[in-house]
C-alpha cells in the first residue's frame, strides 16, 4: 500500500482550503496501469474526486462504494489532472484536499535487481556487462554487511567474483573437528584450503564493480510491491516506481520478490547465530568445528579467527527455541567474552522453481546455500552471473530470447548435483544422536582417511571427498577391522 500525503505545494493558492490536521492520511492501492484507489479515513465520509483539469469535481467513488463498482484512475506524474479528496462530516463538506499526483518515477530499465548484497551486485554487473540497463535497489545503506555471515570461503570464490586478495583477512590451512564426547580430529592440508574475508570490503568492491559497469545503485530504498514488471519503492518518505522487463530477486531468505511471484518455498530454514568475541588462536590458520546435537541440533557450531584478536563464534540449528542461550553457554564454555551477537535465517534446499514470468530469484532468495555448511556466497555468485546473462539476453531480445527458463536449466546443471548431495547428507545427519556421531568419529580417526580428507576436502564440492574415499576400499576395510576389534574389546570388559 502507498500512503499519499495531503497538501501539494504546487497547488498552493489554487484551492482555498486548509490542509488536514497532522497525521491525517489517505491510503490507496497503486498498480501498473489503471488501479483501484482505496479510501481509508477513520470517522469521515470521504469521496475521491478528479478535477479533470477543468476545476469541476467528478466523484470517482466514496468509501461506501462497493469495490466492484469503483471507477479507475491512473496517476501520472506531471499530468494536468488533479486528484483530490473531499471530506464530509455532519452532512457538511469540510474541505477539499489535493493529493500529490501519482508517483515519482525512477525510469524504465531492462533489468531491476532487488537486493544489493554480493549476489545482487554480481547479478546486476553481469546483466550490465551483457548490454542491459540495470537498476539495483537496496533497502539498507551501502555496503550491506550481515554480521551472521562467517565469511569463510574457498579461494575459488574470489576468482568467480573477479576479486583479488585485498579482501582476505586470513588464510586457512586446516581445522580441528570436535565430537560430542570431546574427541578431536585434526585435519591439516599442505596449502591454503579456505580464506576468511572482510565481508564489508568484499561487498563494497562488488558494488563498485557493478556501478563501474553502468549499474544505477539506489540504497536505502524499500521495495514494497511488484506487479507486471513494475516495482514500487519507498525512499526517504516518498514513493517511487520503476519498470523493467526482468526483475531479479536477490533479497534474501524471506524474499518478497519470490512471494510476489508465488514461487514455492525453500526446503527448510536454519537459524544462524554468530557472535564477535576477543580471541587469540593458538594456530591462526586453523578453524574449529563442534558437532553436538545438544549444542547445535541438526547442524554444528564454529570458531573462525578473523580480524586480529577477534573471532567469529557461532552456531546454526533447525531448533529455533533456545538457540541464543545455547550460543551463550558455548561462549562461556570457551571462556570468550561476547561483544555482539547477530542472527538470521539460512534457507537450504533450493526452491522447486526459481523463475516466474518476468522474475528470477537467486542466492538466498532461491535457497541456493550449501546444505553441508550453510554457506551461500559461492553458489549464489555462480547463479547470479547466470541470472544476469539470461536477464540481459531476454530483456534485449524483446520476447525473442530463449526465455527465463534458461536460467533455471543452467544454474541447476552447474550446482544442483552438489546441492542435492548436500541435502541427502543433511537428512542423514540431522537424525543422528550424539552416540552415533561419536561412532562416526571413531571410524574417521584413521591417518589414511584423514589424509584423504585433507587432500581432497573442498567446501564448495563435498562430493570430491566422498569419491576419493569410495575409490579406496582397502582403507575402509582396515578401518572396519580396527573398529571391530575395539568393539569386541569393549564388550569383553
Amino acid at each position: 500500500m502507498v500512503r499519499a500525503t495531503f497538501g501539494n505545494p504546487a497547488l498552493a493558492g489554487k484551492i482555498d482550503n486548509p490542509p488536514l490536521p497532522p497525521g491525517q492520511r489517505a491510503t490507496f492501492g497503486f498498480r501498473k496501469g489503471p488501479a483501484p484507489l482505496f479510501i481509508n479515513q477513520r470517522g469521515r465520509d470521504v469521496s475521491l474526486c478528479d478535477t479533470g483539469g477543468k476545476g469541476g469535481f467528478e466523484c470517482l467513488f466514496s468509501r461506501k462504494t462497493p469495490r466492484t463498482k469503483r471507477r479507475w484512475y491512473k496517476g501520472i506524474e506531471g499530468c494536468n489532472r488533479e486528484l483530490c479528496i473531499k471530506t464530509k462530516k455532519d452532512s457538511r463538506w469540510t474541505g477539499i484536499y489535493p493529493i500529490i499526483q501519482g508517483m515519482k518515477s525512477l525510469g524504465n530499465y531492462d533489468c531491476i535487481v532487488v537486493g544489493g548484497g554480493p549476489v545482487g551486485a554480481v547479478a546486476a554487473r553481469s546483466a550490465a556487462c551483457n548490454g542491459a540497463r540495470v537498476l539495483l535497489v537496496e533497502k539498507g545503506g551501502a555496503p550491506t554487511y550481515p554480521d551472521r555471515c562467517t565469511g569463510i570461503v574457498s579461494p575459488r570464490l574470489l576468482q568467480e567474483a573477479d576479486l583479488d586478495s585485498s579482501v582476505v583477512l586470513r588464510e586457512i590451512r586446516g581445522g580441528i573437528i570436535h565430537a560430542p564426547n570431546s574427541r578431536c580430529l585434526r585435519i591439516e592440508a599442505a596449502d591454503t584450503r579456505a580464506v576468511v574475508i572482510d565481508r564489508r570490503l568484499f561487498n563494497l568492491r562488488l558494488l563498485e564493480m557493478a556501478q563501474q559497469a553502468g549499474v544505477k545503485f539506489v540504497p536505502q530504498s524499500l521495495v514494497t510491491g511488484l506487479e507486471d514488471g513494475t516495482i514500487t519503492i519507498e525512499r526517504g518518505g516518498d514513493t517511487y516506481e520503476a519498470e523493467a522487463r526482468v526483475v531479479i530477486g536477490a533479497d534474501g531468505p524471506k524474499s518478497r520478490v519470490a512471494a510476489w511471484a508465488k514461487l514455492p518455498p525453500p526446503g527448510e530454514f536454519l537459524l544462524g547465530l554468530q557472535a564477535m568475541a576477543r580471541y587469540e588462536p593458538e594456530e591462526p590458520d586453523f578453524i574449529e568445528v563442534f558437532f553436538d546435537q545438544e549444542l547445535a541440533p541438526g547442524f554444528f557450531a564454529w570458531v573462525v579467527p578473523a580480524e586480529q584478536g577477534m573471532a567469529r563464534v557461532g552456531l546454526a540449528t533447525h531448533r529455533m527455541k533456545g538457540a541464543s542461550a545455547s550460543l551463550k553457554r558455548f561462549l562461556d564454555h570457551l571462556k570468550l567474552k561476547l561483544l555482539k551477537i547477530n542472527a538470521g535465517l539460512i534457507p537450504i534446499g533450493p526452491r522447486a522453481q526459481t523463475v516466474a514470468p518476468g522474475v528470477i530469484v537467486v542466492g538466498d532468495a532461491a535457497a541456493q546455500a550449501k546444505p553441508t555448511s550453510g554457506g551461500g556466497l559461492y553458489t549464489g555468485i555462480c547463479a547470479a552471473k547466470i541470472a544476469g546473462e539470461v536477464a540481459a539476453e531476454n530483456s534485449l531480445a524483446a520476447g525473442e530470447g530463449d526465455g527465463l527458463g534458461t536460467y533455471e536449466k543452467r544454474w541447476r546443471e552447474r550446482l544442483d548435483c552438489e546441492l542435492s548431495l548436500g541435502m541427502s547428507l543433511r537428512r542423514l545427519f540431522k537424525n543422528l544422536h550424539n552416540r552415533e556421531i561419536n561412532f562416526i568419529f571413531d571410524i574417521l580417526d584413521n591417518k589414511a582417511i584423514l589424509d584423504i580428507v585433507a587432500t581432497y576436502g573442498d567446501i564448495d564440492y563435498p562430493s570430491l571427498i566422498i569419491k576419493a574415499l569410495l575409490q579406496r576400499p582397502k582403507e575402509w576395510w582396515r578401518v572396519f577391522r580396527g573398529l571391530n576389534a575395539k568393539l569386541t574389546t569393549s564388550e569383553t570388559h
